[in-house]
């Protein structure tokens, strides 16, 4: 994460608040107090010794105690929770999805698995431009893979399309070292306009799905899912409640006594938790709570 970004993150946390306010001056209070307290100390027994000793200056304490002080309050951006007494960890971090090399990220799709007439900012179309050469690449892979997936047909901008079931899962193996693979899921239906219409019982059948196809097909990788839903999906439920959809149906499959990952990383965009300004901390205890009771 570049400089300007983290202290834009900063700016903006959530967490910055009176108590974090608070916390930095107790803390530089101690810290302060206790440099003093030793010098001082090590100044008496060294003269009660006739011992050549030059104590060093207050200011030297003061930027201690100022520089552990801002260490301690710093926002924590990355949130670890461990599932029950499994060897599975659940994470929040706030990063781009695409610049975690070792996770194999979650891309929600429509149904169609159209990307020519959708916006730039989708995840799926980011994901299209950061790994592929063009759009014809990407399309072609798309076409060899979905031969042996069900479908129906429907009429969409007035072209006849193949439209196929939420919650179909598709595996990508990319011809790049940037990502290995990534799993694309279904999780929305286009209407004749061509636009994704939300539905909230779609996502969760969709994901239902999709951590079954990982844990039957998967090879226990470390994944990575954005805010399924926030998005152009347009589901009528803020990002925090998303959140808590994820975790529960990734809970959910992992209560099978399945253990087809070791790490679920749920990936907030910066731009997002700027904007949105996320309280990480709440977030965090949700997601501790339900790791601990009902996994």
């Amino acid at each position: 994460m570049g400089i300007i970004k983290y202290f834009s993150l900063l700016k903006n946390a959530s967490e910055l608040s009176k108590d974090l306010i608070l916390k930095f001056f107790r803390t530089w209070i101690s810290l302060f107090s206790l440099c003093w307290l030793i010098i001082d100390f090590i100044d008496f027994y060294k003269k009660n010794h006739v011992v050549p000793w030059t104590p060093p200056p207050w200011w030297v304490c003061l930027i201690i105690a100022t520089g552990v002080a801002l260490i301690n309050i710093r926002p924590r951006f990355t949130r670890k929770i461990k599932v029950g007494d499994k060897d599975i960890k659940v994470v929040l971090k706030v990063k781009n999805m695409f610049s975690m090399r070792k996770h194999i990220p979650i891309i929600a799709v429509n149904d169609c698995f159209a990307h020519e007439h959708i916006s730039k900012k989708t995840i799926q179309l980011q994901y299209r431009n950061k790994i592929f050469e063009n759009s014809s690449q990407f399309t072609r892979l798309l076409e060899q893979e979905l031969l042996n997936k069900s479908f129906v047909e429907k009429t969409v901008r007035n072209q006849r399309v193949k439209s196929y079931p939420i919650g179909t899962v598709l595996e990508l193996k990319t011809p790049t070292k940037k990502i290995e693979k990534a799993y694309l899921l279904v999780t929305s239906q286009l209407n004749d306009q061509g636009i994704a219409m939300p539905n909230e019982d779609h996502l969760k059948q969709a994901l239902k799905f999709l951590w079954e196809y990982i844990a039957s097909h998967g090879h226990r990788e470390a994944l990575c899912i954005p805010i399924i839903g926030s998005g152009r999906n347009r589901i009528s439920l803020n990002r925090v409640q998303l959140i808590h959809i994820i975790a529960d149906s990734f809970l959910e499959e992992i209560k099978k006594g399945n253990k087809f990952t070791s790490e679920l990383v749920i990936s907030i965009y910066p731009n997002s938790f700027v904007e949105y300004k996320y309280s990480l901390n709440e977030i965090e205890s949700y997601l501790q709570h339900v790791c601990t009771y009902n996994s």
